[in-house]
């Protein structure tokens, strides 16, 4: 005999059902499980978040991946089943292949994943574990290239990484060369075969700290813009997601400390670099101060004096321009006129009295310089 089923009952029923499929494993969670191993997706070497050291994987990365497998163990593993504990599986692909490993089920995870519009479409995140500042890296020696003028200009790039496709859609001028590395990129740059490169600040210091031949680079002051970094996995990993944004909430303030910790002051020392360089480029270009001195020896019959309240002319012999001293004026036996001039080549003259030399200053010159006109005791100039 059927029994009539009440309204009260079918409610508890379709709670029962709802609460089992929210509580059901996923087959990646189960897969985990079975096999003990949670295969993550890593770049090769991005320090100073994710790199090796002979066996061991360092960096603030390299722990969360670490510290959600921990938990994997704490919390899906029952008593008996702990003996065999679940083991992180580094599946290390260059950028342009990591989220195809993930979605061919070659991972179940990848780390340093930039989110964007494109990416989730196809792909779930995490919550945002790390926010990365994007910067441009220049060489002074191929072109002091400003942020300005990113448009039009051939950029190095990760290929296949979120750099690319922010740089693609706030730069859509910009003439993009892909690159397997942040430090092939960057001797491309050196090479001049691209004139600047776009990728994250600590990733940079790290290279241009780190890596011979780079220190001649240098990362642009102030910020592009930034990426949000999380944690990809296939979509419809709901129990997967949840889990991992726990730990992730219990690490974040942790890993930005441990990130601090790795990059070592490399930062800022880097970021150094640009303002250093402009500072002795400016004191290069100074006006120096040239002072004329007008003296004689010891018993030389040459009047001195007759220079006094004259002007002498230097003139630039690359771009024609002539600068004025002050009049002479006299201390005791020593005649005394000045100018202010930019470094190059100059003709000292003194029309009146057909007196010509030569004076270069040099980048290199101190901030004043001396000219020397002296008579000797038979009337000879001499000039120094």
């Amino acid at each position: 005999m059927l029994r009539k089923i009440t309204p009260l009952f079918a409610l508890l029923l379709l709670t029962a059902v709802g609460l089992e499929s929210c509580q059901s494993t996923s087959a990646t969670v189960a897969r985990m499980k079975r096999e003990k191993v949670a295969k993550i997706g890593v770049f090769p070497f991005q320090a100073p978040r994710f790199y090796p050291k002979g066996e061991e994987r360092l960096g603030p990365d390299a722990e969360l991946g670490k510290r959600i497998v921990e938990k994997m163990n704490a919390e899906w593993l029952e008593p008996e089943q702990s003996a065999r504990k679940i083991q992180p599986a580094w599946v290390t692909r260059q950028d342009q292949n990591l989220l195809t490993a993930l979605k061919n089920e070659e991972a179940d995870l990848v780390m340093a994943a930039g989110v964007t519009r494109q990416r989730q479409e196809e792909f779930d995140f995490s919550t945002t574990y790390y926010t990365s500042d994007v910067v441009l890296v220049i060489s002074p020696n191929v072109r002091k290239l400003k942020i300005t003028e990113i448009n039009g200009s051939k950029i190095g790039i990760r290929g296949g990484s979120a750099y690319e496709d922010y740089v693609k859609e706030k730069y859509p001028r910009a003439q993009l060369t892909p690159y397997d590395s942040f430090d092939e990129a960057c001797f491309a740059l050196k090479r001049a075969e691209v004139v600047g490169v776009i990728d994250d600040k600590y990733i940079a210091a790290y290279y241009l700290t780190e890596t011979t031949g780079l220190n001649v680079l240098e990362i642009l002051p102030g910020s592009l813009g930034t990426i949000d970094t999380a944690i990809a996995m296939r979509k419809d990993e709901e129990q997967l997601k949840e889990f991992v944004n726990g730990i992730i909430g219990e690490m974040k303030n942790q890993h930005a400390s441990m990130l601090a910790e790795h990059d070592g002051g490399r930062l800022e020392k880097v970021l150094d670099r640009y303002p250093k360089r402009k500072k002795i480029e400016e004191m290069a270009n100074a006006p120096r101060q040239v002072t004329i001195r007008i003296s004689k020896d010891q018993g030389s019959r040459v009047d001195i004096y007759r220079f006094a309240n004259l002007t002498f002319t230097l003139t630039n012999t690359d771009s024609g321009k002539s600068y004025s001293t002050s009049p002479v004026g006299f201390q005791q036996r020593t005649g005394f006129a000045s100018a202010s001039v930019p470094p190059g080549s100059y003709v000292v003259s003194l029309a009146k009295f057909g007196l010509r030399g030569s004076l270069n200053i040099g980048t290199q010159s101190p901030n004043s310089v001396s000219v020397n006109i002296r008579f000797d005791t038979a009337g000879r100039m001499s000039i120094s």
